[in-house]
């Protein structure tokens, strides 16, 4: 749960965060900078406290409608299995689309 909901805040937060402002002053288009979008993605991802474990598999920028998608991985430990016991890669993927109201 912790991965998706980082996925989900990350791409949340580019989603906005990654607006191209120049477009957007000049005609009032939405449109994603993907330097802009993928530096946000990457801050937010750097703040958490799973910073050192969190692998970034994939983004993807929609510009239409002005969406962002990431897939965020990890390793973790089998339940019962204790910090010895054997790893799993869980994934996490999380769309955020933007809407202008």
């Amino acid at each position: 749960r912790e991965l998706s909901d980082l996925a989900a805040g990350a791409a949340n937060d580019a989603s906005t965060g990654g607006l191209d402002i120049a477009r957007f002053r000049v005609d009032g288009t939405y449109n994603l900078h993907p330097d802009r979008t993928d530096a946000v993605l990457r801050s937010t991802i750097a703040i958490s406290d799973q910073r050192d474990r969190i692998q970034i598999d994939n983004t993807s920028i929609g510009q239409n409608p002005p969406s962002v998608t990431i897939t965020l991985s990890t390793s973790v430990h089998s339940l019962f299995g204790g910090p010895f016991g054997p790893t799993h890669v869980v994934r996490a993927t999380a769309t955020a689309y933007a809407h202008l109201r």
